[in-house]
């Protein structure tokens, strides 16, 4: 016979065999295009030297196999599903088989301390794919048969493979007739199929979600299932599109710009993001640890390196199943859904606003029959049935692949306008005129981002607080917080009331007040509400409006979040701390707000007793003190004699002749007669302070000159009564 060859796409090549054809490489989506091409799709397939090139799983398995088992019915008529390769090749893609089509043993579930092993893994033996005419999950062995080159040759169904070189091979007929086959790559492939361009740009929002595309691992009309969801500015990918990077180009959205993936579960419909977590910087997947710890090992055995090592390559956020989580300033709620694997779904709620994705999940006969057979509890059986009927919820994002392991749109009544179906292209007469069909480009914006005026934004990037926030973080601050307008005599916020919110001024004066006293004027830039919240106290102070103005007001609960994971919780401890000592001295009292709060930062309250010397004459002048209690003596060394020039007191400085004079070194020695309290500035941050602040720059100056002409005037009297 003559050998028949085919090559659909790069890095794939199909030889026509006597009794079955035979696939060498299986790119990312290949039956896809094979579908779309009316290509039999193969169910013996010789596996890749490199499974991972340029971004692109090379030994996509997954489908091809799944094909074999549930559209082409292989399985159950006793056949096999037939991979051919070095034994270590083989181990690796049955280890990541088995955890797709079966999911984790209760083994590893117990080594990777899975609180609900013992759970998932009945459900799991539930879902699992059965040996035929029994009731017993099948193993991986039971439907894959293994072909391992021996001296680099194989037999397979009546051809002979050699091994030649890497990703090279020679495929010889019985007839004698020969055929060279290469699947290596010099390049990164085209996607196998179009990608729809979207027909506007992508507008995000506080909390909005874009479908990237959804259809299932078999529709050859288009992509797997992937959305991006807004949570108060932030993207985060809810699943993955297979050819990820080639999707986030397409949509306008830099890849480098999306750090953080729910992933629900670890088909290869739903989890194809391997080209971003090695292709882009560090990414966090979000999901449960049973999810998280499958996907590590499933890349791992892809990657063919060590699964503490792939580990690393990414952060992770656990979630719990059935606990709420604070997430980007949203409330997630996280859960297991019943499917073949273990999978998650979601809540998020933001201010008044809910979106409920549901993941991969099994509805209709095969839920009921979970319940009834006491698989699954009731809460979870009513949670599950529930889900399409919650008619308060803004958008329900519902699975309706069909088949066993899928809801099927057609049977669900009386749902609501708000529930979108994903992971299927069709929804049938029943449910088309109330529900609606994801589409690839599709757009829901819930909460649209706040639009603001370009000082307000400059005040906010500007302000001490957040003049470091990440690119990330802003956008979560900024799309969270309401823009507040008062109006004069208005209290923002009474003394005495327990901590709820943070501000930050953009307009109009605000006087800190206790009782009729004012204590501070607070302009654009200011901030207050911070003590509450970070130290838990009762308002200690009022604030109340002076003239028309407007803050932007930062949900209390997100701030506290912002403050302790970017460490600005220490700053602000500090600041609260040496605040009311600031306010003690006359030196500080007459500066703004902002330079208050940036003295209290770098200030440090220092206390010494009687007799501690805090200066010493002569030594390089390294400090700057300013007195809140107690007294200090000032001497001098004139000739052979040593003179006490002055008694210094609250509110009085020293140390500014050696960091500002004109010779870097001490004048004289200060030594504490009392008790004494003091703030404590080094001399590049008093340096900063006066050159930048013209009040303090006079005050310092004037009171510099004067010690000055009197250390001179009594250099003279003591010279002149030595002669």
């Amino acid at each position: 016979m003559v050998l028949e060859v085919l090559t659909p796409f790069l890095g794939c090549t199909i030889v026509k065999g006597p009794e079955e054809d035979l696939q060498f490489g299986s790119p990312s989506d290949i039956i896809k295009l094979l579908q779309k091409e009316n290509i039999e799709i193969p169910s013996a397939i010789v596996l890749p030297d490199n499974f991972f090139s340029y971004g692109i799983n090379q030994a996509s398995i997954e489908f091809p196999l799944y094909y074999f088992l549930f559209v082409n019915k292989g399985y159950s008529e006793n056949r096999k599903f037939v991979l051919v390769g070095t034994p270590d090749q083989i181990d690796r893609v049955k280890r990541f088989l088995k955890l797709t089509l079966l999911g984790p043993s209760l083994e590893q579930m117990k080594e990777w301390k899975i609180p609900e092993a013992d759970r998932i893994y009945k459900e799991l033996q539930f879902m699992a794919l059965k040996k035929p005419g029994t009731d017993a999950p099948a193993e991986i062995d039971d439907i894959i048969e293994s072909v391992p080159f021996k001296d680099d040759r194989a037999q397979v169904n009546g051809l002979e493979v050699v091994k030649t070189g890497d990703n090279r091979f020679m495929v010889k007929a019985p007839s004698g007739d020969e055929a060279d086959i290469d699947i290596s790559l010099s390049e990164k492939q085209p996607p196998p199929l179009p990608i729809k361009t979207p027909e506007r740009r992508v507008f995000g929002g506080v909390l909005a979600m874009r479908a990237i595309n959804t259809l299932s691992g078999f529709d050859p009309h288009g992509y797997t299932t992937g959305f991006i969801l807004w949570v108060n500015g932030v993207m985060i990918s809810v699943d993955g599109v297979s050819w990820m990077q080639d999707h986030l180009m397409t949509h306008g959205i830099s890849h480098e710009k999306l750090t953080h993936y729910i992933l629900t579960h670890i088909h290869d419909d739903h989890s194809s993001i391997i080209d971003q977590i090695v292709s882009s910087k560090k990414v966090t997947i979000i999901t449960a640890r049973v999810v998280f710890k499958s996907f590590i090992y499933k890349l791992s055995a892809i990657l063919d390196w060590d699964v503490a090592k792939v580990e690393n390559l990414v952060n992770f956020i656990e979630v719990h199943s059935g606990e709420h989580q604070n997430i980007f300033g949203a409330d997630f709620e996280f859960w297991y859904t019943l499917h073949s694997i273990p999978t998650v779904g979601f809540k998020v709620t933001l201010r008044d606003e809910s979106y409920i994705f549901t993941g991969d999940m099994s509805y209709g006969p095969k839920l009921e029959e979970a319940f009834e057979k006491n698989i699954i509890s009731e809460e979870k059986y009513t949670q599950q049935k529930n889900i399409p009927y919650q008619h308060e919820i803004t958008k329900i994002f519902f699975d309706g692949g069909g088949g066993e392991i899928h809801p099927n749109p057609g049977d669900l009544k009386n749902i609501g306008k708000n529930v979108i179906f994903f992971h299927t292209g069709d929804l049938g007469n029943e449910v088309t005129h109330i529900a609606t069909l994801a589409k690839a480009g599709s757009t829901w914006i819930s909460i649209p981002s706040q639009k603001m005026y370009i000082d307000d934004f400059t005040t906010f990037t500007a302000s001490p607080l957040f003049r470091e926030a990440s690119l990330q973080w802003q956008r979560v601050l900024l799309n969270s917080a309401r823009n507040e307008t008062y109006n004069e005599g208005d209290f923002v916020i009474k003394k005495g009331e327990q901590g709820g919110d943070f501000y930050l001024i953009l307009a109009g004066t605000f006087l800190v007040v206790s009782g009729e006293k004012i204590i501070a004027r607070l302009q654009e830039g200011d901030f207050f509400g911070e003590a509450a919240l970070i130290f838990n106290k009762l308002r200690h102070t009022g604030i109340r409006v002076a003239t028309p103005g407007s803050a932007l007001r930062f949900p209390g609960d997100l701030f506290y979040t912002y403050a302790e994971e970017t460490g600005m919780d220490r700053k602000l401890q500090k600041i609260e701390d040496t605040k009311p000592l600031i306010f003690n001295i006359a030196l500080f009292r007459e500066l703004s707000a902002g330079t208050s709060n940036w003295i209290s930062e770098v200030a440090v309250k220092k206390s010494f007793g009687k007799g501690d010397i805090l200066i010493r004459e002569g030594d390089k002048g390294t400090h700057f003190y300013v007195i809140e209690t107690g007294e200090v003596k000032v001497d001098k060394k004139f000739g052979s004699k040593r003179v006490d020039i002055a008694t210094l007191g609250n509110g009085q400085f020293v140390g500014e002749m050696g960091i500002l004079g004109p010779v870097p070194y001490t004048s004289a020695t200060v030594t504490a007669i009392s008790d004494l309290t003091a703030l404590c500035f080094d001399s590049t941050h008093i340096r900063q302070l006066i050159e930048s602040t013209p009040y303090l720059n006079l005050t310092v100056g004037k009171v510099m000159e004067e010690r000055f002409n009197q250390n001179r005037e009594t250099a003279q009297f003591y010279k002149s009564d030595s002669k």
